[in-house]
């Protein structure tokens, strides 16, 4: 409150009050039960949150970055705006191509808006440098890669199914590697998905199973 008073219009001071101004409504929405209890104390606006955010982006000197990065989470996980948080996932991933996390959020709303020979690229280089252990990139980054790199081939008319079955069957190994006592949204999903790719070469055999 003091720096504000002070410098109203520092777009890294206003970042400060941005992220309050969304998450603190954005928390009591995901958490209606702790709602009254947040709202007790701490009050917000997640529409002008919105709107500090997207000014430091523009104006901040020290902390445009970390306003990029928390609009692209935003709008990717809060507002669904797909387009938006594209949009800044290509010039943060532009900027830093070494970075997982922003390659990771390019390639997810490339998926988001159905931008098929786009995130199939950008899924091999993630693919490619979890292979090769590169810092950042994991086996959590692999499977991910495998599982949308085999959507674009099922998606592509012209993709191959023995590619789209390999890169599913792995995906689905690397989630039972990683959470071996627990079913998850990436097992079910690609077995499904291998399921009628099998269909789709006509071997209902394996399809049912």
């Amino acid at each position: 409150n003091k720096l504000e008073e002070k410098l109203p219009s520092n777009g890294d001071i206003v970042f400060g009050r941005g992220m309050y101004n969304f998450y603190v409504e954005a928390i009591k929405e995901d958490n209606p039960t702790l709602s009254p209890v947040i709202g007790f104390f701490a009050t917000g606006n997640k529409r002008v949150g919105l709107e500090m955010l997207e000014y430091s982006a523009k104006s901040a000197v020290y902390s445009r970055t970390e306003a990029m990065y928390e609009l692209m989470k935003i709008y990717d996980t809060y507002e669904k705006n797909f387009q938006r948080s594209y949009y800044f996932a290509n010039i943060l991933a532009s900027k830093y191509p070494n970075n997982s996390a922003f390659l990771h959020y390019l390639g997810f709303s490339q998926v988001s808006l159905g931008m098929l020979s786009q995130y199939d690229s950008t899924y091999r280089v993630i693919l490619g440098r979890a292979k090769e252990k590169r810092e950042g990139y994991t086996i959590k980054q692999a499977r991910e890669a495998m599982y949308f790199i085999e959507q674009a081939q099922l998606l592509n008319h012209s993709g191959n199914l023995d590619t789209a079955l390999y890169f599913l069957y792995n995906a689905n190994q690397l989630s039972h590697t990683l959470t071996p006592n627990e079913v998850t949204w990436w097992m079910t999903k690609s077995e499904l998905l291998m399921g009628q790719a099998y269909d789709a070469r006509g071997d209902r055999k394996n399809a049912l199973m």
